[in-house]
Formats: structure tokens, C-alpha cells, sequence
């Protein structure tokens, strides 16, 4: 599966598409979650105040499927040049803030934190 990150602006350096660990598709779906809070209340019940669905504040790691330095200087690049890039996935294109980087077992990883969805 090949996922996308770019830079929101006109970049050369700032565009890449690759593929991903497939393990990784799964924690991919469950970006997103219902927000809401529930309050006992004082005959024995409970009050719910639901805000809703939203994409936001899930973090996505994403593990490049294979060893490549490209993809890591990449990666540094976009966490070291960008407060928000454009993340495209499977279950859509989102907003999101790069955080940290590395790599595990000689493959780069990134995470994302997901800020809002632009498109499904």
C-alpha cells in the first residue's frame, strides 16, 4: 500500500509517495473517533455531552516498507521545514503535523498527528 506526504506549498524536495509496512494498514483505520464525555448524575443515571466524530489528534506511525535513505533524509526534512504537510492514506486526505522520526530495524518511520480531513 503507498501513502503520500507533501508540503502544503510549491516544494521540489517537498513531495513524496511510498509504500508502507502493511502491518501498519490496520492502526491506518482507526484514525478517527467519536468525542464525548459521561457524567454520573445524582439520581443514579448518567449525562452525555457528545461533540461528535473527528479525525483529529489520532497519531499515525507510518514505517516505510523497506530501507531506503532517501525516504529518512526525507522524512527529516519534513519534520525539520514543516508545522503541517498534507498526508494522503487509504481512508482519505488529511492535515496533519510531522513529529518525530527514526528508524526500526534499518526502515525510516514517521508520525503524524492527524489535525483535520480534507477530503474522503
Amino acid at each position: 500500500m503507498h501513502v503520500g506526504i507533501s508540503a502544503r506549498t510549491y516544494d521540489l524536495n517537498g513531495a513524496l509517495v511510498f509504500e508502507i509496512n502493511p502491518k501498519d494498514l490496520a492502526k491506518i483505520y482507526e484514525v478517527g473517533a467519536r468525542r464525548f464525555s459521561v457524567s454520573e448524575t445524582l439520581d443514579g443515571g448518567a449525562s452525555v455531552y457528545d461533540t461528535g466524530y473527528s479525525d483529529a489528534k489520532a497519531v499515525v506511525r507510518l514505517n516505510a516498507a523497506e530501507s531506503s535513505g532517501d525516504i529518512m533524509d526525507f522524512f527529516i526534512y519534513i519534520v525539520r521545514s514543516y508545522t503541517l504537510v498534507i498526508v494522503s492514506l487509504p481512508t482519505g486526505c488529511f492535515t496533519a503535523v510531522p513529529g518525530k522520526k527514526g528508524l526500526k530495524k534499518g526502515k525510516p518511520w514517521i508520525d503524524l498527528s492527524i489535525v483535520s480531513r480534507i477530503s474522503a
